[in-house]
């Protein structure tokens, strides 16, 4: 029989430093669940009776247990809160004794209070005799989790945001939602999951099958939005689901009293199942969603969001899915503060130095009551009371008419500072003690909030000495998340951006060739800001525009990718005000345009306004070509979209001396996995039996669980390797097994990871190796030093590989990327970029991928280098305007080999002449050109008469009273002549504008004559989109719509598909033959 295993992982993210405070939902995987019960308040507020652990990270190592509603795990009969210390032999004390009848409350802020009352306290000079521990309640959009503020030994004070806490005027939802924090025995560190509930909608899940719509969400249901809509789950009464299958409607999972995060060995499960009358006849046994939480490091990249790993094309359709997700919300960080106001825990990091105050203001101000509040950030020097000079005060109390009384609430140089569940919550201790001889504390909670640049303090409460404040800023906001870089079309193509996101130093360096722009460098990320570089003004920033050395941010990442109806792909940045402008923002738009297999080159500045506010660029690469499913062969795959290369075969070596390697589940059965290799695990590694490429091995038996892999194949971001054809399972099906990879640079080799199996004897593994990750690929742009700009990009191959031949051995070379592997190339290792094949068939990689693009000379110069090899490829400028092609100049065997181009894309970059794209080196509009220009039919019987690249003549005749008509003429491009015979100048020249779009360029006349109507007055203009259309030639205009008062032309044409060279360079057996001198240069 066929045993269904349990799940392992471990899971997330520590919360902060000094005072690391834990707080976590207690479930085991195997604890008997019953309905969760609920108690009142004293106002009928009501409360869920979860079981919680909050726990101080501190020396003490020690947990509060903790259920409000009545005895707590592990804290005994009538128990409400206590604590255990984390020694062996521990005994809980009780630190609140359960309530009896409704809840008593006392006001807290906006929100309320309850304090339990435990037994005698050890400390002396305490209020109460009796230990207390005080919840307070704020309302929230979340069930969240409550969180540890201190304990001085006479209370324990908890800070709970809740939805549950909130009044009617808050609207808050009712959707069904559980705890979504784990608290792991093993490194008592939480693992909060609850940044990835989404309010509206819910998670796409990734899948292979393009037909496959499926939506999740964590610890809640979906609410319905724009992305589901009320009606695509299917439900009785269109109720809500936690998981939802779009293309079916229908749900796939629900929340009961029994579903729960749980720990199975050291991974993290979610599972949402429909049994019992729900069930459907396709599945008597029920319908489950199981989704397993992998940690996915840089948390600031938010993971590669859920993927579906079972095979919904089955036959029968499948009743349990399987969902994978890495996410840094499943590891564990180790926090650190690293400077006076700079935060991080290895992955997320917060500045806040932009919210301190300049020196003469010293502090934020702020009224609350009869009190004032002067607060400084990070730093103390805030004057106060007896504190003349402010040296040991960060926060100071003031009493409003009573200036002289004054109260240090805090000291800088005695803070902590945590982060968790979203929220940076910093605490001044060491103020002026209060009467009861507590010494004052304000306690700080920083809020992300993208729509606030610097924001100030506001008061919250003050209790027991202790001062609360709220700020909201985007300086705390995190990263972008999951899924925050890609857009699904409506036609169901999946588009993902986050391939070209930068996350080191390597930023993308724009081309810049418009003479409005020359001078200026631009940088750009995608989905995420800027890598720390030189100029402080970008750091916060995803495009930088940079002259005589000042930088300037010219947008943030604020929204995801969209995508038009006609697909066109685009990503607007906003950035700050601009200057003189009012209310306007600086906007940057970059436009994306798909090309196959180019992933190397860079975005082009296509235009930028009059008045720096506005920039387009353009960006023709591979990452804006839909996903699609590649199939590669045996461990090796090159996509067919990206042109990224994968090569999982040095996983063949397994691990620990042997040629396979051993997964070990918590039941103690083991799997023995051997990939990259045509030849089975040997038979005595598996009961004797042959072909088996995974063996199961239980207590009782030994199963081949697959045979020897098929081919991988690839789908955004994982690799999947199949094994098929295994025993016949107890169900009499075949047994198979799929091994999820995902990209892991810190990983090495890896392990597999047993994820779980399915009742149709379905084995699935996960694994995280740095051989899952593409192959490197580099900037293919440079800057010398006095600002120039070089862009090789077009000398990339994205098929084949050049070519160079020389006294009987070949070389092939590609430009900032890797080979492409060909029958030519055998041998090439797959992270190569050149290699060197001798007459013999001997095959040596003579270069990979080490650096960056570099300036000698003014020469831009590559150079690639193994651990005794180097390649160096001097480029030199062309000036007939010829690709060329690479020639040996000099070796040393084993050594290095030098190579010299002299080439057309080593020439600096010259700024155009004109922005109007006449001279447009991709689109040659100017070939469109007709002296006596285009006339075509217009709106309401009237016709125009159109120039490209050129003047026209627009006249009108009028006859004023009796007289002869009068002829006049207007200087214009485009120009409307209505029945009448009036000419209206629709657009000139002089005032115009080129944008690139997918397979579209659209070139903008402004400027033309005024429209006037009883509500508005604008200038008319013509917008003309050049439509890639490669078996037309030149072809001709045609009127689309007039739109107020802009005239919208369409002109399809080859002249604006982009040129690609062709290589006058072949190579025969020992022959080589080079026509490139045939070529003419104008």
């Amino acid at each position: 029989m066929c045993a269904i295993m349990k799940t392992n992982m471990l899971g997330i993210f520590s919360p902060f430093l000094l005072i690391f405070l834990v707080v976590s939902f207690i479930y085991g995987p195997n604890s008997a669940v019953s309905a969760v019960k609920t108690c009142k308040t004293d106002h009928d507020k009501v409360i869920t009776g979860w079981d919680w652990e909050v726990r101080n990270g501190n020396a003490a190592s020690e947990s509060y247990f903790i259920n409000i509603c009545g005895p707590a795990e592990n804290c005994g009969k009538d128990t409400s809160v206590c604590k255990i210390g984390d020694k062996p032999g521990s005994t809980a004390k009780n630190y609140g004794a359960s309530a009896t009848g409704n809840l008593p409350t006392m006001p807290y802020g906006k929100g309320f209070s309850i304090t339990f009352t435990g037994t005698e306290s050890s400390k002396t000079g305490c209020e109460n005799k009796n230990i207390q521990t005080k919840i307070n309640f704020q309302c929230d959009k979340i069930l969240g989790s409550p969180e540890l503020v201190d304990d001085d030994g006479c209370m324990v004070i908890i800070e709970f945001y809740t939805k549950e806490a909130c009044n009617k005027s808050a609207k808050v939802d009712k959707i069904k939602e559980i705890p979504c924090v784990i608290y792991n025995k093993v490194d008592k560190k939480k693992r909060d999951l609850s940044p990835l509930i989404k309010l509206s909608g819910g998670h796409r899940v990734s899948s292979e099958s393009r037909s496959v719509e499926i939506f999740i969400n964590v610890c809640r249901d979906i609410t319905f939005g724009p992305k589901v809509p009320a009606g695509t789950c299917g439900n009785d009464n269109d109720q809500p689901s936690p998981a939802c299958r779009i293309d079916k409607k229908k749900p796939i999972g629900k929340i009961t009293s029994t579903s729960k995060l749980y720990y199975d060995g050291d991974k993290i499960k979610l599972v949402y199942n429909i049994t019992g009358t729900e069930t459907i006849p396709e599945c008597p046994n029920g319908v489950k969603t199981d989704i397993t939480f992998l940690c996915k490091e840089q948390f600031s990249n938010g993971g590669a969001g859920p993927i579906l790993i079972t095979n919904v094309d089955a036959s029968p359709p499948p009743c349990h899915y399987d969902i994978i997700w890495g996410t840094g919300h499943a590891c564990t960080n180790n926090d650190v503060l690293t400077q006076k106001c700079k935060f991080t825990n290895g992955e997320v990091s917060f500045d806040l130095i932009k919210l301190e105050k300049p020196k003469k203001e010293l502090s934020y101000g702020l009224t609350a009551g009869e009190y004032d509040y002067r607060i400084k950030v990070c730093s103390n020097g805030q004057p106060c009371g007896s504190d003349l000079d402010g040296a040991h005060t960060a926060v100071c109390q003031i009493k409003t008419k009573k200036t002289s009384e004054a109260y240090s609430c805090g000291n800088a140089d005695d803070r902590s500072v945590r982060y968790a569940d979203g929220d940076l919550t910093m605490v001044y201790k060491g103020g002026s003690p209060c009467k009861t001889g507590i010494h004052r504390r304000t306690i700080i909670t920083f809020r992300c909030d993208p729509a606030v640049e610097i924001g100030e303090p506001t008061f919250v409460i003050e209790e027991h000495c202790y001062y609360y404040f709220e700020w909201k800023t985007r300086h705390v906001c995190p990263s972008r998340k999951a899924g925050a870089c890609s857009v699904v079309s409506k036609s169901g193509d999946t588009y993902d951006l986050s391939i070209l996101t930068k996350n080191t130093n390597n930023t993308w360096l724009a081309v810049n060739d418009r003479k409005r722009a020359s001078g200026y460098t631009y940088y750009i990320n995608v989905c995420g800001s800027l890598a720390k570089m030189q100029y402080p003004e970008c750091h916060e920033s995803a495009a930088c525009e940079v002259k005589d050395g000042k930088g300037r941010g010219i947008g943030m990442y604020k929204t995801t990718p969209t995508i038009s109806e006609s697909g066109s792909l685009s990503l607007k940045y906003t950035g700050g005000k601009c200057p003189g402008f009012g209310k306007k923002n600086i906007t940057t738009i970059i436009k994306f345009i798909c090309k196959n297999k180019d992933l190397e080159s860079p975005p082009e500045l296509a235009s930028m306004s009059w008045d720096g506010c506005d920039y387009v660029f353009a960006w023709t690469t591979a990452a804006a070509c839909s996903l699609q499913v590649t199939t590669g062969k045996d461990c090796f795959l090159e996509d067919s979209v990206t042109g990224n290369v994968y090569d999982l075969s040095p996983l063949a070596k397994g691990t620990g001396g042997k040629d396979y390697f051993t997964v070990t589940t918590k039941s103690s059965d083991e799997y023995y996995i051997k990939i990259c290799s045509k030849e089975a695990l040997d038979k005595s590694v598996c009961g004797n039996k042959d072909s088996a490429g995974i063996c199961q091995k239980t207590k009782d038996n030994t199963y081949i669980a697959g045979k020897v892999h098929g081919n991988m194949y690839y789908y955004d971001g994982v690799l999947k390797l199949p094994f098929t054809n295994g025993q016949t399972c107890h169900n009499k099906v075949e047994r198979k097994a799929y091994i999820t990879f995902f990209c892991s640079e810190a990983a090495d080799l890896g392990k597999p990871v047993f994820v779980g199996e399915t009742e149709r004897c379905l084995y699935n593994f996960a694994w995280y190796t740095k051989y899952a990750c593409p192959m490197k690929t580099m900037v293919c742009v440079v800057k010398d030093s006095q600002g120039n700009e070089y862009d090789l990009s077009p000398l990339v191959k994205t098929d084949g590989n050049w070519v160079v031949t020389k006294a009987g051995v070949t070389y092939y070379i590609n430009i900032c990327r890797v080979l492409h592997q060909t029958k030519e190339t055998s041998g090439c290792p797959s992270n190569s970029s050149a290699c060197m094949k001798k007459a013999d068939g001997t095959v040596t990689s003579i270069g990979e991928i080490v650096g960056t693009l570099a300036m000698h000379k003014k020469s831009p110069v590559l150079q690639y280098q193994t651990k005794t090899i180097r390649t160096i490829i001097t480029f030199t400028c062309n000036h007939q305007g010829q690709s060329g092609e690479p020639k040996l100049s000099s070796h040393d065997p084993d050594r290095l080999y030098s190579f010299t181009w002299d080439t057309k894309e080593a020439c600096r970059i010259e700024p155009k002449n004109d922005e109007s794209g006449c001279h447009d080196k991709d689109t040659r509009i100017y070939l469109l050109k007709k002296p006596e220009g285009y006339t075509i039919s217009g709106p309401d019987g009237g016709r125009i008469t159109l120039g490209i690249c050129q003047n026209i003549t627009c006249s009108d005749k009028t006859s004023p009273g009796k007289k002869k008509p009068i002829s006049r003429k207007k200087p214009s491009t485009a120009c409307f002549i209505k029945k009448d015979g009036k000419a209206v100048s629709i657009g000139r020249s002089a005032k115009s504008t080129l944008e690139h779009g997918l397979d579209v360029t659209t070139l903008t006349y402004l400027g033309g004559d005024l429209k006037i109507t009883p509500s508005w007055a604008r200038y008319y203009e013509t917008r003309i989109n050049f439509v890639c259309t490669p078996n037309i030639t030149k072809g001709k205009p045609e009127f689309i719509e007039l739109v107020e008062n802009v005239y919208f032309i369409e002109f399809k044409t080859s002249v604006v598909c982009k040129s690609v060279d062709v290589s006058c360079v072949a190579t025969s057996q020992d022959k080589h033959y080079d026509l490139n001198p045939l070529t003419l240069t104008n």
